[in-house]
This record gives C-alpha cells, sequence and structure tokens, in this order.
C-alpha cells in the first residue's frame, strides 16, 4: 500500500543481512503480493508474475494496457484474478496468455487508485484512495457504504475476520465495520481527538485480541472490536503478518523497520530495517516482502537488535511544573498527545518547530508519558508534574 509513502520514494535503506532478494525477479517496486493456491502472485509496475508452485520458474502474465502502472492490489475471485491499479482504476484477467480487461463501474474522485481488495461472504470489495469502497456486483463496481467525511474515503485497507469485515478509512480515528448482509458501514470509534488525524492502516486477530495499528501507534480490542486501549507500539504506515506465534508489524516512513512482538501487542521489539516494504505475506514457510527494490524474503524470524533510531527529541524540564519544552534536530509538523495513569488523552495538539513550549499548568502533579508522533517516526517520553 504505497499511498501514504510517495512522498519518502526517494530514500533508500539496504536490506538487513538475514534477507534474501529473489534474484529472478526485476530488482524493482514490488507494491502488491498475493498467495493463492500453491502460488504466489507478485504486482509491479505494469507487470504481473506468477510462480505456481514453490521452486518453480516464474512466469510472466501479460502487462497491462496502461504504461508504468502500479498493481497496489491483488485478488482471486470467481475464477479471475482481480488487479487494483494506481490510476486506472480495476483490471482482470482468466490466466497467463489471458488480455487483461477493465473491470467497469468505479466511477468519482479517486476511484482509479484502487488501494485494497478483500472477499466477503461471497462477495468482493475493493476500496480506494478518495472514492470510498465498491462492492462487485453481476460483473460491475457499485458504490457501497458511506465512511463520513470526505479524508474518510481515503481507504488504506479492508481485511475480513471471521464474520466481519473491517476497513481503515483515513484521518478521523475511526475504524468502519459491517457483517453479512450489511449495506452500510457501522464506524468504531477507535482513537477520536480534536485536530489530530489519525490514519489506520492495517488489523489482525491474535489470540483472545484484535490489534489494529496506523499513525499514532497501536491499538488491542479484547471485545471483539466494539472498544480500543491504546498500547504505543509502532506508528506510521503499520502492516501486520502473523508468523510462528509471532505478531510482525512493518513500520514503514523514511524506510521500513521491522518489529516483533511476543505477547500478542503488548510491547515490541525492532528486529530489521530494510528499504520501503509495499507488502508482506508468508508463502512456503518464508516470509515474503514486497519491496522498493525487488521481491525479499525470510527462511527464519531473527531475534531483535537494539533500536538504531537516533533520539531525535528532548522533553524537559523533568520533573515540570506549569510548562515542558520540546525540541527536535529539525523542524518538522508532529503531532502529540499527554496521556495521564490510566492512558487517557488530557492534553493534544500539533507543533511545527525546533523548540516549541506546551502548558501543562491545568494538569494535575502526577505522572504522564507524551506520544509524539512525527514523519520520522515515534516517541514515547515520560514524565512527572509536581
Amino acid at each position: 500500500m504505497r499511498y501514504l509513502l510517495l512522498p519518502l520514494l526517494l530514500m533508500a535503506v539496504p536490506c538487513s543481512a538475514q534477507w534474501t532478494r529473489d534474484e529472478a525477479l526485476p530488482e524493482s517496486e514490488v507494491p502488491s503480493l498475493l498467495p493463492h493456491g500453491t502460488g504466489l502472485f507478485v504486482g509491479g509496475v505494469g507487470t504481473l508474475h506468477h510462480q505456481p508452485s514453490p521452486g518453480a520458474p516464474w512466469e510472466a502474465w501479460n502487462a497491462i494496457p496502461e504504461d508504468l502502472l502500479y498493481l497496489d492490489a491483488l485478488a482471486h475471485f470467481g475464477g479471475s484474478l482481480f488487479a487494483g491499479t494506481g490510476g486506472a482504476a480495476m483490471y482482470r484477467c482468466n490466466g497467463a496468455g489471458s488480455p487483461w480487461v477493465a473491470s467497469p463501474g468505479l466511477v468519482g474522485l479517486g476511484s482509479s487508485q484502487v488501494s485494497c481488495i478483500a472477499e466477503f461472504q461471497g462477495s468482493l470489495y475493493c476500496g480506494t484512495m478518495g472514492g470510498g469502497t465498491f462492492r462487485l456486483v453481476n460483473d460491475t463496481w457499485q458504490p457501497f457504504g458511506a465512511l463520513g467525511d470526505d479524508q474518510a474515503n481515503n481507504v488504506y485497507f479492508l481485511r475480513a475476520i471471521g464474520d466481519t469485515l473491517w476497513c481503515g478509512g483515513g484521518g478521523n480515528g475511526y475504524l468502519f465495520r459491517i457483517s453479512a448482509g450489511a449495506t452500510d458501514w457501522t464506524p468504531v470509534p477507535v482513537d477520536v481527538v480534536a485536530g489530530l488525524s489519525i490514519e489506520f492502516t492495517d488489523i489482525i486477530e491474535v489470540p483472545g485480541a484484535l490489534v489494529a495499528g496506523g499513525t499514532m501507534g497501536t491499538y488491542r480490542s479484547t471485545d471483539h472490536g466494539a472498544s480500543w486501549t491504546w498500547t504505543a507500539g509502532p506508528a506510521a504506515v503499520v502492516k501486520f503478518t502473523w508468523w510462528n506465534d509471532v505478531l510482525i508489524a512493518s513500520r514503514t516512513g523514511g524506510s521500513t523497520r521491522w518489529f516483533r512482538s511476543n505477547n500478542d501487542g503488548l510491547s515490541w521489539e525492532v528486529f530489521s530495517e530494510t528499504a520501503l516494504s509495499f507488502a508482506h505475506v508468508l508463502y512456503n514457510g518464508r516470509f515474503y516482502s514486497g519491496q522498493l527494490d525487488g521481491l525479499w524474503y525470510m527462511e527464519n524470524l531473527p531475534t531483535a537488535v537494539n533500536d538504531p533510531e537516533p533520539n531525535a527529541f528532548e522533553l524537559f524540564p523533568n520533573p515540570a511544573q506549569e510548562r515542558i519544552t520540546l525540541r527536535t534536530q529539525e523542524a518538522m509538523p508532529a503531532s502529540f498527545r499527554v496521556l495521564d495513569p490510566l492512558g487517557r488523552t488530557v492534553l493534544s495538539g500539533i507543533t511545527h518547530g525546533v523548540s516549541e513550549t506546551i502548558d501543562i499548568s491545568h494538569l494535575p502533579a502526577g505522572p504522564y508519558t507524551l506520544f509524539l508522533s512525527t514523519r520520522i517516526g515515534n516517541r514515547t517520553m515520560p514524565f512527572v508534574i509536581q
């Protein structure tokens, strides 16, 4: 999923040693991956490759009849492969050697940029960057439901979990859900904070809970998504995979940093850093990642490493009384939240400078946590008010 990452595509980080590139495929962007049957589909820039079974030669399918078109989402449904593109809506194909044909119905502002596709209860749904969600009805896409304000029509993910289809719409602190037979989305408030733009980019089921991730960190729900608790964690464009009883999260900003959680998302450790990763899946016992410079995989999950990201932020004085000062190494927009010991947001806002002062004079004495989210990552900084 590229859309939150577009300003960062000029930055690259070499893959850590535990990754291996599949050199049979081009050393170029891989926006989408789809395991299907015994094989794996790999979406590229105007190209699609298919490995019918593990170890088999890669097959190059016919090119979509549009130049330099990102294949951002893939799904196999009703005997056809559907490819959502970054600018020419949806195409479908019946197999290698068959032509791609347009899948009609995606009309309206932003509907030509397909970000995700999901099958749910025998129907196929897709999300777009600006046009909201659609459902395939009699081989034609039709608008489905409403996601609130215009910004929510930027759809970052669709994921079916049990009897629920979950949707992440942009900017408003909500997730959205439907059950079988529903004709509209039900909004679920997760982290609605005035003045902050909070996007959710993925959700996953873990034993006894759901974990959601996005631009302000990770959240857990132990009541099937009815209520959510913020748990810090990686923040930015976050995508999840469950591998060998370990929860894996990619956090993509200027590069992609890889996190692992051995306790179902309650705490996280960094284990790798790579170039931008757009998608990751399990296939043939390996962990595959579609990255800025090709298709990469891991055979085994490495142990955690020390966090190499430099400490770019300072908060002082600590302990504090009426004000705290937040200092960064460079001027950058940042959103912040101050949390009380129960995890409730008691103060929030946006900063822009290298050094800014935050008024805390109205808060009672006690321990607090400042959570800061910027384009280079997030920081959690405890402090005390005397």
